[in-house]
């Protein structure tokens, strides 16, 4: 989904339970689209190049994430988020 100047995504993105690598980088995101919280097994989230200006607490909770990349965004997640996802395990690039 590179490149193609999406800001939201269908909530039927729910149902691919077993996605576990999105690559949404280069869009119009500026807020991550909630339906990325219900996906149990994503492991690897791309987000460079978008226009993040906030990220949400839930997203330490998605059970599965090992890396969000967040790379040329308009704001970082809180310390306190970017902490709970280290200790998790979770890499985080900025």
């Amino acid at each position: 989904m590179r490149g193609n100047a999406l800001n939201t995504l269908p909530s039927t993105v729910t149902g691919l339970c077993e996605l576990r690598h999105l690559d949404l980088r280069e869009n119009a995101f500026t807020e991550l689209p909630g339906p990325l919280a219900d996906l149990p097994r994503l492991r690897q989230l791309d987000l460079r190049r978008n226009r993040i200006v906030q990220v949400p607490d839930w997203v330490a909770r998605m059970p599965a994430l090992e890396k969000l990349d967040l790379h040329w965004n308009t704001r970082t997640p809180s310390q306190g988020l970017l902490t709970k996802l280290e200790e998790r395990g979770c890499v985080v690039l900025l």
